[in-house]
């Protein structure tokens, strides 16, 4: 996808987006800070994912979104990045905000901007508030859906294998996929009394393409994987990710059926 050839004018909404970001500031009778002072000031330093960062600058510095980096131009991963960065400042400093406090009408307007962009390029904001994290990922009605029948952990790498910096990343992919494999393994006797095509399957891929085993060298070589290119395994990763996705549901599904079969008996 090249975002940049939406029709958004991204160029716009970008400058409208830092103006925002720059005019946001906390009302209150004690306070006068705008939302990167009081962000530095207030919050970054309880902050679990600030890592060794101390400062808003820094942090900036090493996401290439400074000023600078903005006047120059983003490219299609920047943009996203400076959006899921300006998104996780305001929830930081919502959550410091001291009591009887407020943000004027800009942080408001801004957050509002930032939902129709990132609506608009056919992202959504996915919050982890317990990993204090908001992350932008495509849009997947098979993610969210398998995401909300998942423990937290298993939620979080569902979302995550969708997240925009994962794309070329066959290292990270491969790690999800060895996660939701595992969890896959322990559901599948289960999805086996559904579809046992399915679970043969994707028991193929997991075996065949140098996930659950070394495909590439060794015992379990396999000629095919090692012929394919970067970009084909990663499509190969893709289609497991997503029949993956789809026997999840189907377990999940299964409660469902029996009781509509004992309605049926009933009846």
């Amino acid at each position: 996808m090249n975002i940049l050839e939406e029709e958004i004018d991204l160029d716009y909404e970008i400058e409208t987006i830092m103006r925002l970001y720059d005019e946001s500031r906390i009302d209150s009778y004690n306070l006068n800070s705008s939302l990167e002072e009081f962000f530095d000031q207030e919050c970054i330093h309880i902050w679990k994912n600030r890592k060794y960062v101390t400062s808003s600058k820094q942090m900036r510095e090493r996401l290439r979104i400074t000023d600078e980096d903005i006047k120059m131009g983003l490219d299609d991963k920047q943009i996203l990045i400076l959006l899921e960065y300006i998104l996780n400042v305001m929830s930081l400093c919502d959550a410091c905000m001291p009591e009887y406090s407020d943000w004027n009408k800009e942080f408001r307007m801004l957050e509002e901007n930032i939902i129709n962009i990132v609506n608009g390029l056919n992202y959504e904001i996915k919050v982890f508030e317990e990993d204090e994290k908001i992350i932008l990922v495509e849009k997947s009605a098979a993610a969210t859906a398998v995401a909300e029948i998942m423990e937290a952990e298993t939620a979080y790498v569902v979302i995550e294998y969708n997240h925009y910096l994962l794309k070329g990343d066959l290292t990270r992919k491969k790690q999800i996929l060895k996660v939701l494999a595992d969890k896959f393994e322990g559901k599948k006797q289960q999805i086996k009394s559904i579809n046992n095509n399915l679970v043969n399957e994707i028991g193929c891929l997991l075996n065949k393409l140098n996930i659950r085993h070394n495909n590439l060298e060794g015992s379990k070589a396999e000629e095919f994987t090692q012929q394919l290119s970067s970009e084909q395994l990663e499509a190969w990763y893709d289609d497991t990710y997503q029949l993956l996705l789809l026997a999840f549901l189907e377990e999940d599904n299964l409660k469902r059926r029996q009781r509509v079969k004992e309605l049926q008996r009933q009846l």
